[in-house]
């Protein structure tokens, strides 16, 4: 990666200026120097996949059904499996699994999948992005296939949503100005998750953390 830490967090800024969101002075930069292979990101798309299809009203049972046949259940951690074998859902869980398509977007714009950068304000839109994963295409070939973009591009889109996130946690910079009102505070969240995941190897899906 060639990123110059400084020069990726000025690009952010002025993409905050863009959307009105008021910037953190005192937020460190960040670098990372490896990213997962995309192998691994394959796999996760599946798992969100999954984890969206339950909120969107799928059969949990069909669904790990077809991730063994297809011999995907270890794409899958502990706490997916649990909730793709819960027999039951309560409105919060259901509600907190429909922002997995927001990490979902997010990891596909990583493979070139998706061509745009989601904007922060606004949930996503998957409705052209289904043709081109599982279950549309075998799982097999889906993990053959994907390539990610650049990285420069991966760690610049970190920064931004780093960012994003950093000014949500500080009311006191936005002179009485909601956040809620001008960015679309959950989908920030699920996306960051996402690209930390991407850039942080050695750490599990349910391992990450969001400081700032």
């Amino acid at each position: 990666m060639t990123s110059i830490p400084s020069l990726v967090r000025d690009r952010s800024n002025e993409w905050l200026r863009a959307q009105n969101v008021p910037i953190h002075p005192y937020l460190p930069l960040i670098g990372r120097e490896k990213l997962r292979p995309a192998p691994d990101v394959a796999r996760r798309i599946v798992a969100q996949y999954c984890l969206a299809g339950i909120a969107n009203d799928a059969d949990p049972k069909k669904l790990l059904d077809w991730l063994d046949k297809e011999g995907g259940i270890g794409f899958l951690e502990p706490s997916d499996l649990a909730s793709l074998q819960q027999e039951s859902h309560t409105g919060e869980q259901i509600n907190q699994l429909s922002w997995a398509e927001e990490a979902l977007y997010m990891l596909c714009w990583c493979g070139k999948l998706a061509t745009q950068l989601p904007s922060p304000d606004q949930e996503c839109d998957l409705a052209n992005l289904f043709s081109s994963i599982p279950p549309e295409r075998e799982i097999a070939d889906f993990i053959a296939d994907l390539s990610l973009r650049d990285p420069d591009s991966i760690v610049q889109a970190l920064d931004y949503y780093y960012s994003l996130h950093a000014s949500i946690v500080h009311p006191e910079l936005w002179n009485g100005i909601d956040p809620a009102s001008v960015l679309c505070i959950p989908a920030v969240l699920e996306r960051r998750h996402a690209l930390e995941w991407i850039s942080s190897p050695s750490e599990g899906w349910a391992d990450i953390e969001l400081n700032t």
